[in-house]
């Protein structure tokens, strides 16, 4: 099938679906980067995207920074709808916000990609970065789209990081993060944005987690910035958000499956191309994660409605403690990689400080009222050769923290 590209030099969405139904596994298996190799979980993985895909309509499409494509699709045709009504944010504003004159660039309609599309989504439309088959075959036994890989995904903070002794495989996750027990209703952080030098097959996040035990394993909603060359092709950071039922088992999904996209101004996984530099300017985002109105709200810098990302609905946890509150709020980094540890933060310990340290700041957490409350956070580093975290409050910052590290064996 010749390529049928869109006049600033993208392919149509509509071309790509076709595509995307004629293909065939020979096709992908045999590309260096295929880790996936069985027919069986080729045709799998291609039934689950046309599936993703099916009945999506898009209006325009654009290139971010690090070469993904977004599609700006129409509201009700978002795959986490199906046509159904998305519901409107609630305005939980909180009055004055922190004032953040270095955050990274929103879209917007002046806003142009290296191909001259604009950067921006028409009203009723959101943006979605397009998943591809060449993406989900990066990873041996691949999961369905938008999952986290068996290499990043098997346990959180909240799991307790004794499941990963010193002896265990390499693919384990490594944290450095402080935490608080205290029924809730979300959590909120301003977090800088690093991009820490990373490789294939390693992972870098700063993030806020809001947790509770179930009967079937851990449920979250988790979301900040991560650096995942293997999913992504590229090392700079994106906005991302993740969710999980059951421990990561069988539930759960990266900014797809189950995340109803709401706002244009900041898509999911879009590359961050502005971010802080030691001893210079800190490039910031202010993630807060709200339940309200039977859904997990996501916003970036600011609580009004103009400012929500989008939710996941708490139907998705099926009656499980997530459904009315969380138990515990955490913040800080994650790692994981197959060989050496990648650097977490910006690289350097959390002792290094303003300017050098990766930090959160300003952390709160939302009270069974919904009502905002410093938090009281508990550090944990369990590899302190490789990352630490380092808890303070001052009047200015309220509750913070530093951490990081540059990783290592």
């Amino acid at each position: 099938m010749p390529d049928k590209t869109t006049p600033s030099g993208l392919r149509s969405f509509d071309d790509f679906y076709a595509r995307l139904q004629t293909a065939r596994s020979a096709d992908y298996q045999d590309r260096p980067s295929a880790r996936a190799r069985s027919r069986a979980a080729f045709e799998a993985l291609k039934g689950d995207l046309l599936e993703l895909y099916d009945g999506v309509t898009a209006c325009s499409s654009f290139r971010d920074a690090g070469g993904q494509i977004f599609d700006c699709v129409t509201m009700e045709s978002q795959p986490a709808l199906r046509g159904r009504k998305a519901a409107a944010p609630p305005d939980v504003s909180e009055g004055e916000e922190d004032p953040l004159s270095l955050e990274p660039r929103p879209l917007r309609e002046s806003r142009r990609d290296d191909h001259g599309n604009r950067m921006w989504c028409p009203p009723g439309c959101v943006p979605i970065r397009r998943l591809s088959l060449d993406e989900l075959m990066r990873v041996e036994d691949p999961p369905r789209p938008g999952r986290k890989d068996p290499g990043h995904g098997r346990c959180s903070p909240a799991d307790g990081e004794a499941a990963v002794s010193p002896g265990a495989p390499r693919l384990g996750h490594r944290y450095a993060h402080a935490s608080q027990e205290a029924p809730n209703k979300g959590a909120s952080a301003h977090l800088n944005v690093w991009a820490p030098s990373m490789e294939v097959g390693t992972f870098s996040a700063s993030q806020i987690w809001v947790s509770a035990p179930s009967d079937r394993g851990l449920q979250t909603v988790e979301a900040g910035w991560h650096v995942y060359p293997g999913k992504y092709k590229h090392a700079l950071p994106v906005l991302f958000t993740y969710w999980t039922a059951d421990g990561y088992r069988n539930t759960g999904a990266y900014n797809y499956q189950g995340f109803v996209h709401y706002g244009a101004s900041r898509p999911l996984g879009m590359a961050i191309d502005s971010v802080s530099t030691a001893d210079g300017p800190q490039r910031e985002l202010r993630v807060i994660l709200k339940l309200a109105d039977g859904a997990w709200w996501l916003y970036i810098n600011g609580t009004a409605p103009t400012n929500a990302i989008g939710y996941f609905p708490t139907s998705l946890f099926d009656g499980g403690p997530l459904t009315e509150a969380a138990a515990t709020v955490d913040f800080g980094g994650e790692t994981s990689g197959a060989g050496p540890l990648p650097p977490m933060g910006s690289g350097a310990f959390a002792a290094a400080g303003f300017g050098q340290a990766a930090f959160q700041r300003s952390i709160r957490f939302y009270n069974r009222d919904g009502e905002p409350r410093p938090a009281s956070l508990k550090p944990r580093q369990d590899w302190p050769s490789s990352y630490s975290v380092d808890v303070q409050r001052t009047a200015a910052w309220g509750e913070h923290i530093f951490f990081g590290g540059p990783g290592g064996s």
